[in-house]
């Protein structure tokens, strides 16, 4: 597989004509408040956001990265609520229970930020090559996910902001801050 290109996502001259996807890392990181707000990774990626938005370029939003941004959310809350211990709830009990309702809402409303900030596309997944990438995710070495975020990419000639030092291969362009990630894909 080829290897992405990494370019650090604040000395990007990001341009109208870009397409960028986010990674759901990042949507956590600058919408669920489960980050905190004066932390490097928020200070920075919401920069990133600023110049992105700025230069209007077009932010591409996939089902797949909004569903993984809910339920990292809706995960990450269960956690903070209910740490593990013996007895304790079950997700889907908790999920279901009163006391998520305003989590759920909550959620709600930083999915429509994100909306309101993107352009849904369409992931095309029936043309893909399926067999590809249960292959190379039978490896244990790449996960089902970014693999479908790196064709989405291919698919819409979009760039991928993440924070995930994994985005090694795919032949894209990755925007990131994260230094493992810029230093191995060079």
């Amino acid at each position: 597989m080829t290897r992405n290109k990494a370019v650090h996502a604040l000395r990007r001259a990001y341009t109208s004509s870009d397409r960028i996807v986010f990674d759901a890392n990042i949507l956590v990181s600058l919408f669920s408040a489960l980050e905190p707000p004066g932390s490097v990774i928020v200070r920075n990626y919401s920069a990133a956001l600023k110049l992105i938005h700025n230069s209007r370029a077009t932010v591409l939003l996939d089902v797949l990265v909004l569903s993984e941004f809910v339920n990292v959310c809706a995960r990450r809350e269960y956690d903070l609520a209910h740490p593990p211990t013996p007895g304790r709830i079950r997700f889907k009990d908790y999920r279901q229970s009163p006391a998520f309702v305003p989590v759920a809402q909550a959620i709600s409303r930083a999915a429509q930020q994100i909306a309101s900030l993107a352009v849904a596309v369409d992931h095309a997944f029936s043309r893909w090559p399926l067999n590809d990438l249960l292959n190379d995710y039978a490896t244990a070495q790449h996960d089902i996910n970014d693999q479908c975020l790196v064709h989405l990419c291919q698919k819409e000639g979009a760039f991928l902001l993440t924070n995930d030092k994994d985005f090694v291969s795919g032949g894209i362009t990755v925007l990131t801050i994260n230094p493992k990630l810029l230093a191995s894909c060079p």
